[in-house]
């Protein structure tokens, strides 16, 4: 490695370009990856497919609990429904 370099002829953004996607790199566990694998190679599919699918089921259902959670109290924090159970947490 040099000890200087010359950047007076340098181009400031010669290759951004912004509507470039990015895939970033996920590095799942053994356990995890086995499971995947699994779930893929019964439904013929690949792993980046399934682990899609089951993040979106995630997400599908955190908007839900979200939503019911917010219908379970006013705005002052008390219970709008008496007797009203939430079946999960996030």
């Amino acid at each position: 490695m040099k000890k200087g370099y010359d950047f007076s002829k340098g181009v400031r953004e010669k290759f951004f370009r912004p509507d470039a996607k990015m895939n970033l790199p996920v590095y799942l566990d053994s356990d995890v990856l086995s499971f995947v694998e699994k779930i893929a190679s019964s439904r013929r599919s690949d792993i980046s497919a399934v682990v899609n699918r089951l993040l979106k089921s995630d997400m599908q259902l955190i908007e839900a609990a979200k939503y019911s959670t917010n219908h379970l109290f006013d705005r002052d924090g008390s219970h709008a429904r008496r007797g009203s159970r939430v079946a999960f947490c996030i």
